[in-house]
C-alpha cells in the first residue's frame, strides 16, 4: 500500500510540471527537489510533509498546498502551513476513542489488511495485547486527546522502571503520533524509565538432565522437551524442528512481529561433555522425532491459536509432571547461556536462537560480564 500511493503522489508532482519526487523515511514523507530559496539562490532540499505515507489523502493535500504556498512568493515560505502551531492544535480535536479508532485502522492498514478475512490469528493476537494498553484510557474516552493526557495516565497506571510503563509508552506514542510530531511527545520519553528484562541464570544442570530423561519416555512432550534444551529453539519452534543425520537441524524461526524464515539451530550438550551434543542426542533418542503436532513454511499451515494452544497443553504437562523451577523458555535461555561458556561466535549464536544482536547482548550481558571476568582473573592468576 505504501509504495502505491508513493507511485501516486510521483504522478501528481508529474502533471504539476515540477522536477520533484517522493521520497520516505520511516513512512514519513518528503518532496526532494530544487526549489528557489528565501536569499535567491536555488537549492537542492527536501522538505517534510509532517504526514506518514499510508494516509494517503492527507499527503495528497500536502503536496498540493506546497506548490499553492510556494508559488505565492515565488520561493520557499519560512514556514509551511501545516508545521504552524495553529495546524497541529485544529489536529489535536480528537476524543481518545475516536484516536483509538484511528490507532486499530493504522495497525491493519500497515500490514495491507483491507478485509477482515484477512486479518490473521497472529496479528489479531499482536493487536489484542495493544489493547491491554488502550483500554487503560477507557475512562478518558470522552476526552480530548492530547500529549499531557497520555502522559499522566502513564504515571497514573504504571510503576517507575517497570515493564508495564514500558509497554504503555510504546503503544500510546505509537498512538500520539497519529496526531501530534514527535516534539509533541518528548514527556513520554522521559517518563519511559530504564527498564530492562531480567538477566538470565544458569540452570541447575543435573537437575535438569534427570527431568529431561523421566519426562522423554512421554511421546507427547518428552522429545519436544529435549528439543528445546539440545537446540535452544523457541517453543512453537520446536514443532517445525527437523533434525538432520550428524545433529545439525532445520527450524522455522519465528522472531516476534517479523516474517517467518528458516533456520538452522546447532546442537549444543552440556558442560562436563565439553558441550559435545552427541553424548545427548543418543542419549534422549532424539533421532528418533516424537511429537503429536508440526507445521511448516511450505504446507502454510501456521495457526497461531492452535500453535499457542499446544504450547499451554505442554507448559501444564510440565508442571503437573514436577517441573516447576523452570519452564521451556528457561531452557531456550539455558541454551544461550551455554552457548557463551563453550566460546560460541556470536554471530553463529544468535543465528541459532534466531533473535537479534541487540537482544541477545542485552539478554546475556551477565553472562557475558562474569566469562570476561573469569578469563581476566585466569590471565592475572597466571
Amino acid at each position: 500500500m505504501s509504495s502505491e500511493n508513493v507511485l501516486k503522489l510521483n504522478k501528481l508532482l508529474d502533471a504539476s510540471g515540477y522536477k520533484a519526487s517522493i521520497r520516505t523515511k520511516r513512512e514519513a514523507v518528503y518532496i526532494r527537489g530544487t526549489f528557489l530559496d528565501r536569499d535567491g539562490t536555488r537549492k537542492r532540499k527536501e522538505i517534510a510533509l509532517n504526514a506518514k505515507i499510508y494516509d494517503f489523502a492527507t499527503c495528497r493535500d500536502r503536496v498540493n498546498n506546497f506548490y499553492i504556498e510556494y508559488e505565492k512568493d515565488k520561493c520557499l515560505p519560512k514556514e509551511f502551513s501545516w508545521n504552524k502551531k495553529t495546524v497541529i492544535k485544529e489536529v489535536k480535536r480528537n476524543t481518545v476513542e475516536k484516536g483509538i479508532e484511528q490507532f486499530i485502522k493504522d495497525f491493519w492498514e500497515r500490514k495491507g489488511v483491507t478485509e477482515e478475512s484477512e486479518q490473521t490469528t497472529e496479528s489479531k493476537r499482536t493487536l489484542k495485547s495493544y489493547e491491554v494498553q488502550l483500554n487503560k484510557l477507557d475512562e478518558y474516552k470522552n476526552s480530548l486527546l492530547t500529549p499531557d493526557l497520555l502522559a499522566q495516565v502513564i504515571l497514573d497506571k504504571s510503576k517507575a522502571n517497570s515493564k508495564p510503563r514500558n509497554d504503555m509508552c510504546k503503544i500510546f506514542k505509537r498512538l500520539g503520533k497519529l496526531y501530534f510530531v514527535e516534539n509533541d511527545l518528548k514527556e513520554i520519553d522521559k517518563i519511559k524509565g530504564q527498564w530492562k528484562p531480567n538477566q538470565r541464570q544458569r540452570l541447575n544442570e543435573d537437575e535438569a538432565i534427570e527431568l529431561i530423561d523421566k519426562l522423554r519416555e512421554n511421546k507427547n512432550y518428552g522429545w519436544l522437551t529435549a528439543a528445546v534444551f539440545i537446540y535452544g529453539c523457541r517453543p512453537m519452534e520446536a514443532f517445525t524442528l527437523n533434525i538432520q543425520k550428524g545433529g545439525s537441524a532445520i527450524a522455522v524461526n519465528c522472531p516476534k512481529a517479523k516474517a517467518k524464515h528458516i533456520k538452522y539451530p546447532v546442537a549444543l550438550g552440556i558442560e562436563k561433555d565439553n558441550f559435545n551434543p552427541d553424548p545427548l542426542l543418543d542419549r534422549w533418542d532424539m533421532y528418533n522425532v516424537e511429537r503429536i503436532y508440526s507445521w511448516s513454511l511450505e504446507k502454510n499451515d501456521y495457526d497461531s491459536e492452535v500453535c499457542r494452544g499446544k504450547v499451554e497443553a505442554w507448559t501444564k504437562w510440565l508442571r503437573k509432571n514436577g517441573v516447576i523451577n523452570f519452564g521451556l523458555v528457561d531452557l531456550r535461555h539455558y541454551w544461550g547461556i551455554r552457548s557463551i561458556y563453550a566460546e560460541m561466535d556470536i554471530r553463529a549464536s544468535i543465528k541459532s536462537l534466531g533473535h537479534s544482536q541487540q537482544v541477545h547482548s542485552t539478554t546475556y550481558t551477565s553472562t557475558y560480564d562474569l566469562i570476561d571476568a573469569i578469563k581476566q582473573q585466569k590471565k592475572l592468576s597466571k
